[in-house]
């Protein structure tokens, strides 16, 4: 996230952490199933 910013002190004042809450992100997952066996089990 600092690379955005020329300074640390930019970095600072722009009071990124507390605008944390407000963010967004995209997330992508890649999963795979071994066995479906314990997905019976867990519901």
């Amino acid at each position: 996230m600092r690379n955005n910013y020329l300074t640390t002190d930019e970095f600072l004042n722009s009071d990124w952490l507390n605008n944390y809450e407000n963010s967004f992100f995209k997330v992508n997952v890649e999963t795979s199933v071994i066995d479906s066996y314990l997905f019976t089990k867990i519901v």
